[in-house]
């Protein structure tokens, strides 16, 4: 009997780094989640001191890369 195929011995290596794709993209959906809920905070805010006179102000996100 030979060796195992090279493609059962990377099987458990790409389950590893398939899982940490699935993580990397959850904590993303989870940061794009808080930045909608302090943008729709932040433009609640602008909303109230416009109403009470100040000027009116402007929100947008941008989006940046994470250093690791």
């Amino acid at each position: 009997m030979g060796d195992l195929p090279s493609c059962t011995r990377v099987q458990p290596e790409l389950e590893l780094a398939l899982a940490e794709v699935h993580l990397d993209v959850a904590k993303a959906d989870h940061d794009i989640a808080e930045a909608q809920r302090g943008l729709e905070m932040a433009e609640a805010n602008s909303e109230l001191m416009e109403s009470s006179g100040a000027a009116a102000v402007e929100f947008t996100i941008t989006p940046v890369r994470r250093s690791e």
